[in-house]
């Protein structure tokens, strides 16, 4: 049967499902996968071209599956962290100011012309927005604009009520994309809570850690599938340490305050 990520489901099945989804994202890319035995010795180094690969991992207990955002020496793939805390997740409030995040960061990067977003649950406490990018940009491009966006973020969450009272408990950041270096894919399990990166379809606002379930997702299995064909590949943006960092991030902040709504969109 194979490692059990919930009852009557292990790993294997899962993965024979999602696989062509998996692949999208790590063909010709270096990757690693992760098992939840022990903290000592979880990740090994592999190559997951087919999926045939990704189900032989599956079968030996490896069920998270991490690719690298960058190519050839530049980062390929955009990843923007959402994070809250645990106070804020237990908070009625959660999933307004995740929903509020995720705008936030979708507006800045319309504003460096990245167009084409997904924002997913990370499978333990919060969420990913990444963007695909034809070539890439280094390191510090990728850096300044994360930086402008948070910074213009946490301004403008002074003029919304939600965000103001609940200041601190939402962060965002470029861990993943800066110092990991590496996606958990969408689709993959993670190593811990057995819950899906499972992509936020529609508003951000409805989603409910209940769709993270494997099960729920080889139910919704079709949804997710249309939702990441329609991911694009984005021009990426010219972007150096001349640029005149605090009049980006006033020019971000009256967009993001301008546009991002508490109430979804009809």
């Amino acid at each position: 049967m194979g490692t059990a990520v919930r009852a009557g489901l292990s790993a294997e099945d899962y993965y024979a499902a999602v696989a062509p989804l998996i692949i999208r994202f790590t063909a010709g890319r270096r990757s690693a996968v992760v098992r939840g035995s022990s903290k000592a010795s979880r990740s090994a180094v592999a190559d997951i071209a087919s999926a045939e690969s990704l189900l032989e991992l599956a079968r030996g207990g490896w069920i998270d599956v991490m690719t690298s955002v960058s190519r050839h020496g530049l980062i390929d793939t955009l990843v923007f962290d959402v994070k809250g805390t645990s106070n804020l997740w237990l908070s009625e409030d959660s999933s307004t100011v995740f929903h509020l995040a995720i705008q936030a960061i979708r507006e800045s990067l319309y504003f460096f012309g990245v167009r084409s977003t997904l924002a997913f649950f990370d499978g333990m406490n919060g969420f990913k927005v990444i963007a695909p990018l034809n070539g890439g940009v280094g390191r510090e491009a990728a850096g300044i604009m994360v930086e402008t966006t948070r910074e213009a973020f946490e301004r403008a969450a002074k003029k919304i009520r939600v965000l103001r009272d609940n200041v601190g408990s939402v962060t965002i950041g470029s861990n993943t994309m800066l110092k990991v270096g590496m996606l958990r894919v969408p689709l993959s399990l993670h190593w811990s809570t057995k819950m899906a990166a499972v992509p936020v379809i529609g508003c951000a606002r409805n989603f409910s850690t209940i769709y993270a379930d494997p099960s729920r997702v080889l139910r919704d299995l079709e949804r997710y599938s249309e939702a990441l064909g329609e991911l694009g590949i984005n021009e990426a943006p010219r972007l150096d340490s001349s640029l005149d960092k605090l009049r980006i991030i006033y020019e971000l902040k009256t967009r993001i305050a301008s546009n991002i709504r508490v109430e979804c969109a009809p």
